[in-house]
């Protein structure tokens, strides 16, 4: 599964501007950044592209919430900038661009909640493990570093949840998403991945995560096919 980061900053360089769509109206922000479309409200999930002319220096794209959204790397060309946005969760929130000149413009953004029903899903924070295994034979000398996360589901509602991923919201700006979840019993055996009980009645998953970074705070936020309500299950540190 591709792991998707939001990007927070891009640097203006000189190019014209290339594939420039959409006709939806735009609005001016401080000092005369404009915004193409001036707010957005994509439908189940699609994406959306905005263009803000106007820009000077260093751009910095921003999100207020970022359990509703990716935000793509900016494209810079002269003195616009595009970016697209791909929706997460169902809610509204506003997406901030600025310069290094003291411009800035918000722009409104509106997302649907589309995939009822949703699994009862709650985070094992006691049971994250960073796992640093030993090399098979033959495999070099470094270590693989991967991340395990375990989760527990009412058994009633364990069929919904292979269906579903975990996406995680690092403090340190970094967004990304494991693989799907699957059964607790298929996960690493390594030191330490040994699952914990799930509480009375309930099933255990986990999924597999790209390298945490030590010293970061994560919210943890269940991910389906499609735009969802901004579930964040449960949170933990590194």
């Amino acid at each position: 599964m591709n792991v998707r980061i939001a990007a927070l900053a891009a640097l203006v360089t000189s190019a014209a501007v290339a594939g420039c769509g959409g006709s939806s109206p735009s609005a001016a922000g401080r000092m005369g950044l404009v915004a193409a479309p001036a707010s957005i409200s994509p439908g189940n999930a699609e994406p959306a592209q905005i263009l803000v002319t106007g820009v000077h220096g260093t751009v910095t794209v921003s999100i207020a919430d970022r359990t509703l959204a990716d935000i793509s790397p900016a494209i810079a060309s002269g003195s616009a900038v595009s970016f697209t946005v791909t929706p997460v969760g169902g809610g509204t929130t506003t997406i901030t661009v600025s310069d290094s000149s003291g411009n800035s413009i918000a722009i409104p953004a509106s997302f649907g909640e589309c995939l009822p029903p949703v699994p009862v899903v709650s985070l094992l924070a006691e049971n994250v493990v960073l796992a640093t295994p030993s090399p098979a034979p033959g495999a070099g000398t470094q270590p693989v570093r991967y991340s395990t996360i375990f989760v527990a589901s009412p058994t009633a509602a364990a069929s919904f949840v292979p269906s579903f991923s975990l996406r995680l919201i690092g403090s340190d700006g970094s967004t990304f998403e494991g693989a799907p979840l699957g059964p607790a019993s298929g996960a690493p055996a390594a030191t330490g991945a040994t699952p914990a009980p799930a509480p009375s009645g309930d099933a255990e998953f986990f999924s597999a995560a790209p390298p945490l970074t030590a010293g970061t705070a994560y919210r943890v936020q269940l991910l389906g096919e499609h735009c969802l309500p901004p579930d964040v299950i449960g949170s933990f540190s590194t």
